[in-house]
């Protein structure tokens, strides 16, 4: 074998070590991003709004929560949560019947809960969630 072809023999064998090293290293680290990325809250949060009034628990664990929120009343409502730097508020109003999800991390303290749609705050939608370590 001349110098040559020893030497494009020498550097195809690298580069297919180095490709099976990087495929190998990638491969290692998959199973982690699948698991992080395929991750869902275990804490899902069943919330009822109707005229008007909010049904929830007053309590709920720290963590990644998805409110699963329900309006059962006659007039449009909408849920936002505030606190401990957290600002969020469904993307749209709910009608009658209808139901959205939001999904937050919240940490430990008090939030306050509202339906800041027309003053249904000022009128009894509004309550203070705890949330635990």
């Amino acid at each position: 074998m001349s110098i040559r072809k020893c030497s494009r023999y020498l550097h195809s064998t690298q580069a297919a070590v180095l490709l099976a090293s990087v495929a190998l290293a990638f491969a290692a680290l998959l199973p982690a991003f699948h698991v992080t990325l395929l991750a869902a809250p275990d804490n899902t949060v069943n919330v009822s709004l109707s005229e008007y009034k909010i049904d929830m628990p007053a309590t709920v664990p720290a963590g990644p929560t998805i409110f699963k929120v329900s309006n059962v009343g006659e007039k449009t409502h909408t849920f936002k949560i505030e606190g401990n730097g957290l600002e969020e508020k469904l993307k749209e109003n709910l009608k009658k019947g209808t139901t959205g999800t939001m999904q937050v991390d919240l940490k430990p303290g008090t939030y306050k809960v509202t339906c800041p749609v027309m003053g249904h705050d000022h009128k009894g939608m509004a309550l203070d969630l705890t949330v635990t370590p």
